[in-house]
């Protein structure tokens, strides 16, 4: 049987503050995984989304709107 986990606000924001740490190793171990296996991989980079291949490659797919970067506590309303 599992120890029972409390979870209360410390612990929460700590483990929030651990999601982009863990997020970018998950991605770049996909990432590095799937390039192994000899597949492309489509990225956004600087608001332009490129296909690149395993020879290291790229093919320019599209252009799109830049990131908007999110600020701790801002709220928004969708129309």
């Amino acid at each position: 049987m599992k120890p029972s986990t409390t979870v209360n606000e410390t612990n929460l924001e700590e483990l929030e503050s651990q999601l982009p740490a863990a997020a970018h190793s998950v991605f770049s171990d996909a990432y590095e995984q799937a390039v192994r296996m000899g597949l492309s991989v489509v990225v956004a980079v600087d608001a332009q989304v490129i296909e690149v291949f395993p020879d290291g490659s790229k093919r320019h797919i599209k252009t799109i709107k830049p990131a908007i970067h999110a600020v701790p506590g801002q709220t928004w309303s969708l129309p």
